[in-house]
């Protein structure tokens, strides 16, 4: 271990006898909460080598926790420092600091507002990094916690927030009709709140929801809906966003003319205000539009001038989505040998920045610790030689002892990784079985549901029958017990028995809080918390989509919740 990595372990650890002693002095309950994250931060990263780590590392070490404004400069920080390890590729250290400042903040019963906001800003941050990562699940149950820290008005812009995360989560999981329920929630939240750019980007949501679900004429009117919002002072490139978005729609409906009045709009004002970006995108949509009308010569001019601003800015993340567009047109032509070099082209560009961001990380790792390593000039004074021998002697023993230590830890440190790895490996598997268990019992459920359906029937036919037709009759009765037999098992007590292995208190919380609900409300208020749509429930227990809707709307009286009101969300918070 380097020198200045021991003197900075020493510091730390007399910042933390420090904090210690002063916490049991006797704080300011404001402050508390965030002394604990410093702790747990500084103790995670006191031996990191990475530069932009070190220098959060003696900022967060500096920053005094006197005041709450004191407590949010802190927390800043923080937020800096898990930002700057997803920029390294690092997502699951960032992942794991992030849980446990949420362990700290929301066991704590003495938070400030600033330490609420620090915890929700966690669960956005660790809701979008496992959504980028792919697990949906996951991040949808981490915004659902966040909202469960909504209840104040105060916090009604991560409410918002959300909302709107969890409405972009729903719509890539093709679920429009709960996607949209999430868009609106946001939306008059920001309305509300009088908000311009958030309801800006609401509605642009909207209008994509819209348009993916084929309502082209409905996305246009949200999208126009959209302008009355758009922030042009602070954000001049809303204008020329929404019509290049307008310009799209139009081109689905067939009216090309309307479609490239939007678009050249829209280059326009992307030109005006120096934005390359904007116009690049907007140069390739004329040229998907002149393509789209089979007239490629027209399209390339676009094309070319695309490629012009990319060459000239530099644009190398454009230029992939420009090479593609020049392809295609070439396709278009006829003139496949030029559309193959070009897809290349853009294989190769694509491998390259790839590659190149590679190169940048291993080398800002090299440069990182090359900066740190220090050498020592050479003392040159003969009447020091025996000082030197017994400095380097004391030197030896305590890089000897240091280095037992440190394989004691990476020892230790190796078990407790291969223990935890593990347990989540169990921890997956059980909740695994225990999921499709539960989905096996909602099979049972749907079956017992089914035979009960048959039974009926087969009672209203057996009574109007006449008394002549005996043997129809007899028959009949036959079937009828061979099927009341089948069903004679309790679907819904087994259904209950599988649901609360994995949610224990959700039964015992409801009957607890609403003694008034009948077995059928409450499993109805189970299938809503595993995330099942009215169309899943009609299907599954053999009724319209209709009855279910009316059956959640008697819920919700029940349950002193307005029409309005997101009754999963709510489920969610009992739980």
């Amino acid at each position: 271990m380097k020198l200045h990595n021991i003197l900075r372990a020493v510091r730390c650890s007399v910042s933390f006898i420090i904090l210690l002693c002063t916490m049991a002095c006797g704080h300011s309950p404001n402050t508390d909460n965030a002394r604990a994250v410093k702790i747990a931060v500084l103790a995670d990263i006191k031996d990191d080598s990475v530069a932009d780590i070190n220098n959060t590392y003696a900022l967060i070490d500096s920053l005094p926790l006197a005041s709450d404004d004191d407590c949010h400069t802190f927390y800043m920080a923080v937020n800096r420092l898990t930002y700057d390890m997803h920029e390294q590729g690092d997502d699951a250290r960032a992942v794991t600091m992030m849980r446990k400042i949420v362990e700290i903040l929301q066991n704590s019963g003495n938070r400030s507002v600033t330490d609420t906001r620090q915890l929700l800003n966690m669960y956005v941050r660790l809701g979008a990094t496992f959504a980028d990562m792919g697990m949906a699940a996951l991040s949808v149950d981490y915004y659902l916690r966040g909202l469960n820290f909504c209840q104040d008005s105060i916090y009604d812009n991560y409410k918002a927030m959300f909302y709107n995360n969890l409405g972009i989560i729903y719509a890539q999981r093709e679920m429009p009709e709960r996607a949209e329920e999430y868009f609106r929630n946001a939306l008059a939240i920001n309305l509300r709140k009088k908000s311009h750019n958030e309801s800006f980007l609401n509605y642009g949501n909207l209008t994509e929801l819209y348009a993916l679900q084929g309502f082209t004429e409905k996305a246009l009117k949200t999208s126009q809906r959209s302008l009355d919002y758009a922030d042009q002072q602070n954000h001049p490139e809303h204008l020329a966003r929404v019509r290049v978005q307008q310009g799209s729609l139009y081109a689905k409906l067939n009216q090309p003319d309307v479609a490239m009045i939007r678009y050249n709009t829209a280059l326009k004002q992307y030109s005006d205000l120096g934005n390359q970006p904007g116009v690049v995108d907007a140069l390739l949509h004329i040229a998907g539009l002149w393509l789209k009308e089979q007239q490629p010569d027209s399209a390339i001019i676009y094309s070319k001038r695309a490629l012009e601003v990319c060459r000239r800015h530099e644009r190398d993340d454009d230029m992939a989505a420009t090479l593609k567009s020049l392809s295609d047109i070439y396709r278009a032509k006829g003139e496949y040998r030029e559309s193959l070099e070009l897809l290349s082209d853009m294989s190769a560009l694509r491998d390259s920045l790839h590659n190149a961001e590679s190169r940048l990380r291993l080398t800002s790792w090299s440069d990182d610790n090359s900066h740190s390593t220090t050498v020592e000039p050479p003392l040159d004074t003969r009447a020091t030689v025996w000082l030197i021998i017994a400095v380097v002697g004391l030197l030896g023993a305590l890089a000897l002892m240091l280095t037992f230590w440190q394989k004691y830890r990476h020892e230790s440190r190796d078990k407790i990784r291969k223990a935890t790895i593990e347990k989540d490996r169990l921890t997956k598997e059980l909740d695994r079985l225990q999921r499709q268990m539960t989905s096996l019992s909602l099979e049972k459920l749907k079956l017992h549901e089914g035979l009960g359906d048959v039974s009926d029937c087969l009672r209203t036919v057996l009574t109007e029958l006449s008394p002549r037709e005996s043997e129809k009759r007899e028959t009949l009765r036959g079937l009828l017990g061979r099927v009341n037999k089948m069903a004679s098992f309790d679907a819904d007590e087994e259904f209950k028995l599988f649901f609360e292995r994995i949610h224990p208190e959700f039964y015992n919380t409801l009957n607890a809080r609403f003694p008034d609900l009948t077995p059928r409300d409450i499993r109805l208020c189970a299938f809503l918390y595993l995330g099942m749509t009215t169309k899943e429930i009609a299907v599954l227990t053999y009724r319209e989509v209709r009855s279910v809707d009316s059956a959640r709307n008697r819920l919700r009286k029940k349950l002193g919740l307005e029409l309005t009101d997101d009754l999963t969300a709510y489920l969610h918070s009992l739980g």
